[in-house]
């Protein structure tokens, strides 16, 4: 009839469908704080022997009931609705992953793959979402994880970072819930990190023979140690138990660089010098020796090298390595060749010098 609006989809007097106004938008609804609806079933068994006896007796159940195959005893299923405002967190942990489909809100801090005897750190930040200060502290924790930092109230909006470390003592998979106690909720994180057995390779494997040279002069040869684990690993190099029979007490090899740290795969190369200040005892194999060492920081395990050079001052000496190469007698005092030109000669393994002729 006139002045009666069509409802939605349905014709109008003239046969058209009446259109409907516009509707506003609807916001989107803020994620927290939320209403929530839960519909939870109940089911109501009666096992008494009466209710099976009368069940019998009448031949069929209630509709509303569900006969059970076991004891033909009445089930009812009846539906309870629950409802709850629902709110985030005022308090999160920033820089970690949140655990899908915990019980409660817990967090995950993996140290990984760190070596025995080592320690690393790892910051926890947390976030203050609400509109006063809160007040955190922490249950302790035990074993290789610890607090390094002091925990703090944090203010409104804010942010405070607290250092945790783990420090493994054995080769093992370590794994500890840690609280967060705050005055809005409590936070779980899960500790995780691996101990494992530093390793370093070292090339060469037995020897570091620097070579022979003149008094005030230097030689130098190169080694590498490689760090063949899955973590990162820092070491250290040094030379050690030197005899040389030098005009001062200066050690005459020195190694560079003396450590830093080894990505997994990496490998570093290590400049081995021998500058000495005096002639060695002619006729000695090695005159000057000592122990090159390689360690992981903070472990008694470390992997050792002989190391020895020659030094000499008067006569003539072979300069070179290969085996088979051509070689030229030359004078150490540096007076230039002595008459014995491109000789094809094998350089003795054992470091002996080759004689000048009279």
């Amino acid at each position: 009839p006139p002045g009666v609006r069509a409802a939605d989809g349905e014709a109008g007097e003239d046969g058209a469908a009446a259109s409907s106004p516009a509707r506003p938008k609807t916001p989107p609804r803020p994620r927290e704080p939320r209403h929530d609806v839960w519909r939870l079933p109940v089911y109501v068994r009666d096992n008494s022997e009466r209710a099976a006896m009368d069940a019998a007796d009448a031949g069929a159940l209630p509709s509303a009931w569900k006969s059970s195959p076991s004891h033909g005893h009445g089930e009812l299923v009846q539906h309870v609705e629950v409802r709850a405002v629902t709110r985030a967190s005022a308090v999160t942990v920033e820089n970690l992953p949140e655990v899908d489909d915990a019980a409660e809100l817990t967090y995950v801090m993996d140290f990984e793959h760190t070596a025995v005897g080592d320690r690393k750190l790892m910051p926890l930040i947390l976030r203050n979402h609400s509109e006063s200060d809160v007040y955190v502290g922490s249950d302790t924790p035990w074993g290789a994880f610890t607090v390094v930092s002091a925990f703090r109230s944090v203010a409104p909006g804010s942010s405070e970072t607290v250092s945790m470390e783990f420090a493994p003592t054995e080769e093992l998979a370590y794994e500890e819930t840690f609280t967060v106690k705050t005055s809005m909720r409590a936070i779980r994180v899960l500790l995780k990190g691996v101990g494992t057995s530093p390793f370093l390779s070292v090339t060469p494997e037995d020897v570091v023979d620097v070579g022979d040279c003149a008094p005030g002069e230097t030689s130098r040869v190169a080694m590498t140690v490689t760090n063949p684990t899955a973590f990162r690993q820092p070491f250290v190099v040094g030379v050690r138990d030197v005899s040389h029979p030098g005009a001062t007490s200066r050690v005459p090899f020195v190694v560079s660089p003396g450590g830093g740290h080894l990505d997994p795969g990496a490998s570093a190369e290590i400049d081995v010098s021998f500058a000495p200040d005096r002639a060695g005892r002619y006729g000695a194999t090695s005159q000057f020796t000592g122990v090159i060492f390689v360690a992981v920081p903070s472990l008694a395990a470390e992997t050792t090298l002989t190391l020895r050079a020659r030094c000499w001052d008067r006569g003539a000496y072979l300069v070179g390595v290969d085996d088979a190469a051509e070689l030229e007698m030359v004078d150490a005092r540096g007076t230039g060749a002595i008459g014995v030109a491109a000789t094809r000669a094998f350089l003795p393994r054992d470091g002996d010098a080759l004689r000048a002729p009279p």
